[in-house]
């Protein structure tokens, strides 16, 4: 297992639900509108660590994930349609068979949901969390 798995594991998974990168390392506020309905960005704010035995670390890597889901008609929409979604990528990521051979455990921490920003409440931007479990041991 390695920390590098955590992105490729979590970018695979939101493109298998049909999502779109946005790129950005940091700025969030940077959508491209050809991508904005959803898109996603995934960020790693901190890992923790502890120590299994003399060999093997056990690390915990905080995993942000935002994406957009935008609504059509009403604003109403956009937020039930968040709210599936949400339920989509918590059940698509933590299934077992998915992570067994590249993450220990994926761990739904939480979601926050608000508008895209004030002047259009019809884009919701959805914020969830994960843990990521990845045991390290020595170099083989």
């Amino acid at each position: 297992m390695s920390l590098a798995n955590i992105y490729p594991y979590f970018r695979a998974r939101l493109k298998s639900l049909g999502y779109t990168e946005w790129q950005d390392a940091f700025n969030r506020d940077n959508i491209p509108a050809s991508i904005i309905n959803k898109s996603f960005h995934i960020l790693t704010p901190s890992i923790l660590g502890s120590s299994i035995n003399q060999n093997h670390q056990n690390t915990s890597t905080t995993v942000s994930i935002q994406f957009v889901i935008k609504g059509y008609r009403y604003p109403s929409e956009a937020k039930e349609k968040a709210m599936l979604e949400t339920e989509r990528i918590i059940k698509d990521v933590c299934k077992i068979v998915n992570r067994t051979s590249v993450l220990l455990n994926v761990i739904f921490e939480g979601s926050t949901m608000d508008a895209l920003n004030t002047s259009d409440d019809n884009i919701v931007l959805v914020d969830m969390e994960f843990t990521a479990v990845v045991v390290l041991g020595p170099e083989e």
